[in-house]
C-alpha cells in the first residue's frame, strides 16, 4: 500500500452511498421532526459519527473482510442509537 501525499485525491468506494443513506436520513429526520434537544442530538449526533467513522473505514482500512468487520459494528452500535431515538419519540 502506497503512502498518500498530502491534497492527494482520495477516492471513495462505491458502498458509501448506499451505506450512508439511513444515517443521513436519521440526521434530517433528527433535524426536522419536533423533539426535545437531547432526543434530536442523539439522532444527529450519532448519524454523523456513523458517517464519520465509515468514511474512515473505507479510506484506512485496506482489508475488504476488516473492513466488513469494522462496518458490522459500527451499524450495530448506531441501529442501537437509532432505535432509542425512536423509542424516546415514541414515548415523549
Amino acid at each position: 500500500m502506497s503512502e498518500s501525499r498530502l491534497g492527494a485525491p482520495v477516492e471513495l468506494p462505491w458502498w458509501i452511498v448506499p451505506l450512508g443513506l439511513p444515517p443521513v436520513a436519521v440526521a434530517i429526520a433528527g433535524a426536522v421532526i419536533s423533539a426535545p434537544l437531547s432526543t434530536r442530538l442523539l439522532a444527529i449526533l450519532s448519524s454523523v459519527a456513523l458517517l464519520v467513522a465509515l468514511a474512515a473505514i473505507a479510506t484506512r482500512i485496506a482489508s475488504r473482510n476488516i473492513q466488513s468487520v469494522w462496518i458490522s459494528a459500527a451499524y450495530a452500535i448506531w441501529t442501537f442509537t437509532a432505535i432509542t431515538w425512536a423509542v424516546l419519540l415514541a414515548t415523549g
